[in-house]
């Protein structure tokens, strides 16, 4: 899996296998490595399609990993039969769906499930800046702005789109810093607690 900034997928709380759905993308939508991605139903795509969580009251389906078209290829390996806007960069690469593309080309985003996956998420403030922003247990929501980060200062002790994950290996009491990055001030480990589960994905 290419390194990107944003939502990383560590490991399952389970220990099943990570897995991988690829919706459609919608018309025009503008989706970056990293985002967390929620589905919004329409009645013309079986399932709906996908584009970036952007608010507090979304349900988080997953987390975009790759772009495939509808022969299932990556562009990394074939790019012919992409339109819209593809753009490649280290913290990430970000494709453009074209306006027609739930009609023809049907470009897909390869997501990796949120359900049961513990993720590296990215705070958009130091974290302790709000009490608890770096301690497990805690809820935080979707920075609205920024499909890749977390709200620092949304950290609640009541349900929101997020909750903290204690880290362990950190060597301090129920530190949420994501132990792969243990001197970043904003890597914090978090699962999706309001969540869209394909039915096909139920526990």
């Amino acid at each position: 899996m290419a390194n990107f900034n944003g939502f990383q997928p560590r490991y399952t709380i389970n220990g099943a296998p990570m897995i991988h759905e690829t919706p459609v993308i919608g018309d025009s939508i503008v989706i970056t490595l990293g985002d967390a991605i929620k589905i919004t139903p329409q009645a013309s795509t079986e399932g709906g399609y996908a584009e970036p969580a952007d608010a507090i009251t979304d349900r988080i389906y997953g987390y975009a990993v790759g772009f495939i078209d509808s022969r299932g290829i990556a562009h990394t390996s074939d790019s012919a039969n992409f339109d819209g806007t593809y753009v490649k960069a280290s913290s990430g690469d970000t494709y453009t769906a074209a306006s027609d593309n739930l009609s023809d080309k049907f470009i897909r985003v390869v997501v990796i499930l949120a359900n049961n996956l513990v993720v590296s998420g990215v705070l958009d403030a130091a974290g302790g800046t709000t009490a608890g922003s770096n301690l497990g247990g805690n809820y935080i929501s979707i920075l609205t702005t920024d499909s890749r980060k977390l709200d620092e200062n949304t950290v609640s002790a009541t349900a929101e789109q997020f909750i903290t994950v204690r880290a362990s290996g950190t060597g301090k009491d129920n530190s949420a810093v994501d132990p792969q990055n243990p001197d970043s001030t904003t890597r914090i480990l978090v699962r999706a607690a309001e969540l869209l589960v394909p039915a096909s994905n139920q526990q």
